[in-house]
């Protein structure tokens, strides 16, 4: 068969389930005897039909290609499995810390949102004794204050029980779900972050699990985009380390 523009062929696009997953254009060969057999064209012409509905931002913490504030630099461990990392950390009792963010910027209407982190704590969890939080999503703010408004993942040893917790907070109205999952020092976490289209909800699923749910209080104003820690009590050096960071939105109309 003789090439056609990209143009000149059929395409479609998912409309049901899930959106990041089946999200670009598919272009069929006419003679093709299975309709969701994709025919065999430039990675660029499939670029581009991905891009139109799609507004992503992704990086692999080799490199700190986004804004840092407090303490933060590159980590000296070495780990197989997770290739550039970077390490935000704290030192004494003042509020000390740091985060990685995309200072407001984020919309949360017009389309459904995901995040995605891959981050673990040091080697010491948060205890009375040196307390941390660590936050990430789309708060409000970026610099991981308390009860501020937005939709994150929180962790401290007295929030949840030490458990990873989804929070929405809204016109000083807070909303959690327990992700029933117990933070452990050291461990890798894959923290994934869903929000509606409409804003209606948000949904977290930690490691592949079952998702947890919140439907109240969803803040739908513009957000930042942060992976924080921020040190609470205590003078000795805490840290979180991170090895991804991915936003993407599935925009409701194609640009």
């Amino acid at each position: 068969m003789a090439d056609t523009k990209l143009s000149g062929l059929p395409r479609r696009e998912s409309a049901v389930g899930d959106p990041f997953n089946d999200l670009h254009y598919i272009v069929l060969s006419e003679p093709a005897a299975d309709a969701d057999k994709e025919r065999s064209v430039t990675p660029w012409d499939l670029y581009v039909g991905y891009e139109r509905t799609t507004a992503r931002f992704k990086t692999d913490l080799i490199v700190m290609d986004m804004p840092t504030y407090g303490n933060a630099g590159s980590s000296n461990q070495v780990d197989q499995n997770h290739q550039g990392i970077a390490r935000i950390y704290g030192t004494n009792a003042d509020d000390g810390g740091g985060f990685w963010g995309t200072y407001r910027g984020v919309c949360m209407q017009g389309g459904a949102i995901r995040l995605l982190f891959i981050v673990k704590t040091e080697d010491t969890l948060s205890t009375s004794g040196d307390r941390y939080i660590v936050q990430m999503g789309l708060p409000a703010e970026g610099d991981s204050q308390l009860n501020q408004e937005g939709i994150y993942v929180k962790y401290s040893d007295n929030v949840n029980g030490g458990r990873w917790q989804l929070v929405t907070r809204s016109g000083g109205v807070e909303s959690t779900a327990d992700t029933g999952v117990t933070v452990q020092a050291d461990t890798w976490y894959r923290i994934q972050i869903d929000i509606a289209a409409d804003a209606s909800s948000a949904s977290c699923t930690i490691n592949g699990g079952s998702p947890v749910t919140v439907s109240t209080n969803v803040y739908d104003q513009d957000a930042t985009l942060n992976v924080g820690f921020r040190k609470v009590s205590g003078t000795n050096e805490r840290g979180l380390v991170v090895d991804f960071i991915s936003f993407m939105k599935h925009l409701q109309a194609g640009r």
